[in-house]
């Protein structure tokens, strides 16, 4: 039975190291306890000490639909199956039932397909509906979620009629209106000869949910991309957190034979040493994750329609780091950080009680978009890698410790971009690297040592990210060592 268990779950998930499947097998059921608060609602925390690298949760998908690419309009016009998630690549195969794109007969028998196939056939819906891109595969994804009212009650009166959907704050935005009202008209155009059961209400709640609630898994083929708009029961009542104690990853199938279903699971693993009762908290987005408070509010509550108020956001040097601290103009000694970093309008104060010196947002943000500005326009240039190498470490230099804080965001994005226009130049390619690249790797030690400094201390749940930083770090320090001998 043991074997048989061991077997299941190697074959459904990724390649997960014996440490760690020896952990998904002894954790105990209670590891996880729902709690409530009035800032958070329902969240999940530690019910024991929980050490670092714990597989906490992991579990299967429980609705999913392709995920629409809103960024590129080519791209997001392709067809993708509605079961395997799979871009059509110019064929553009029928269900044989509905008309609509699935890939194979396996992904037309497929369950998940069933109910919404029902109804585009009773209804004699055309494909393609009234609206397309960007918002064609969240339609889907939509009705899938509102049709567990009617196949899956439990589902909808347990788990998605709980979700926080935001609809107080998405309802001020625009683009959140307009692409409500493109599903809104895509599904009733779905009921068009029969009697909608979902009034617009649900329909636009729904729209919040998955925005607010849907994880997004990405799976590289050889000539394709699969991207997949995720809902999970238990993994939905993670808290966000700027500088979370968890990392999460969504792993496929191992059998790339088996390709009527993208049977996911969602894996989530601790990042650090969690202690009882502390809650339990993710990236919603990584996207965001190297800004600076200011920066990082704005952006999450464009996208995720809430004021960030996490451990990182409250704390105006953000854990000690300073990433978004700059230097006082009057002293010239010590930094200017906000006196109340959650609130986007708070003046800036300079942390020298004796010079006390307080600068407006504006111009602070002012004198960082001047910077930022500038690093980009660095790269419309045209240089070579290391022509724009030594202009980028030419604009750190003069800024770090003078105009901002070592640590600062900004100088941050330089480093990082120092390291990939190096690695993408061949400097860890041993054919390629001689003594007369030596100072290049010494550029790049320093930059993937200053950047994991910070990551350790803020971003432990940046697992790739600094997994990435690391294998720099250990082949530049082997290729050093052999041109040095």
């Amino acid at each position: 039975m043991l074997k048989a268990m061991l077997q299941r779950i190697l074959v459904k998930a990724k390649t997960i190291d014996c440490n760690n499947l020896k952990k998904i097998l002894n954790r105990r059921d209670d590891m996880l306890k729902t709690e409530w608060s009035n800032d958070y609602g329902r969240y999940l925390a530690a019910a024991s000490d929980i050490p670092d690298k714990t597989v906490i949760l992991l579990e299967n998908v429980l609705l999913y639909a392709p995920a629409d690419d809103v960024k590129d309009r080519i791209a997001g016009n392709k067809l993708f199956c509605l079961v395997c998630c799979r871009p059509s690549e110019g064929v553009h195969r029928q269900c044989a039932s509905c008309g609509w794109y699935i890939c194979s007969t396996a992904c037309e028998k497929m369950e998940c397909h069933k109910n919404e196939c029902e109804i585009f056939a009773q209804n004699k819906v055309q494909f393609p509906p009234p609206h397309g891109w960007p918002i064609l595969n969240k339609t889907i994804l939509v009705l899938r979620c509102l049709l567990t009212k009617i196949y899956d009650p439990r589902v909808w009166t347990e788990f998605l009629s709980k979700l926080e959907h935001h609809s107080d704050s998405r309802g001020t935005k625009s683009v959140c209106k307009k692409s409500d009202v493109m599903i809104t008209e895509n599904i009733q155009y779905f009921y068009s000869t029969s009697t909608c059961p979902f009034t617009e209400k649900e329909i636009r709640t729904m729209c919040g949910v998955i925005n607010v609630n849907a994880f997004l898994a990405e799976k590289r083929h050889e000539t394709t991309n699969e991207k997949t708009k995720c809902m999970f029961e238990k993994a939905s009542l993670f808290a966000h957190s700027c500088s979370p104690n968890c990392s999460w990853n969504i792993v496929f199938n191992k059998d790339e034979s088996q390709i009527d279903s993208p049977s996911m699971k969602i894996e989530v693993i601790a990042a650090a040493p969690i202690k009882k009762g502390d809650m339990l908290t993710i990236f919603y987005s990584t996207r965001y994750a190297m800004y600076g408070t200011l920066k990082r509010i704005v952006l999450m509550e464009e996208i995720a329609h809430f004021l960030c108020k996490c451990v990182r956001c409250r704390d105006k040097t953000e854990l000690e780091t300073f990433m978004s601290a700059v230097k006082c103009v009057d002293c010239k000694k010590d930094y200017l950080l906000p006196v109340q970093p959650t609130d986007i309008h708070s003046n800036w104060k300079c942390l020298n009680s004796v010079c006390g010196n307080t600068e407006s947002v504006r111009k602070i943000v002012c004198k960082i978009c001047e910077i930022e500005d500038y690093v980009e326009g660095i790269r419309d240039l045209n240089l070579n890698i290391d022509e724009e190498v030594k202009m980028l470490s030419t604009v750190a230099k003069k800024h770090s410790g003078i105009v901002l804080h070592k640590n600062h965001y900004v100088l941050q994005e330089i480093a990082l971009k120092v390291v990939q226009l190096l690695v993408d130049g061949g400097i860890l390619n041993d054919k390629q690297t001689t003594f007369a690249n030596s100072s290049k790797l010494d550029i790049l030690l320093q930059q993937c040592k200053y950047l994991l400094n910070i990551a350790y201390t803020l971003l432990p749940a940046m697992t790739g990210y600094i997994s990435t930083l690391e294998t720099y770090l250990r082949h530049a320090e082997k290729i050093k060592g052999t041109i040095c001998h």
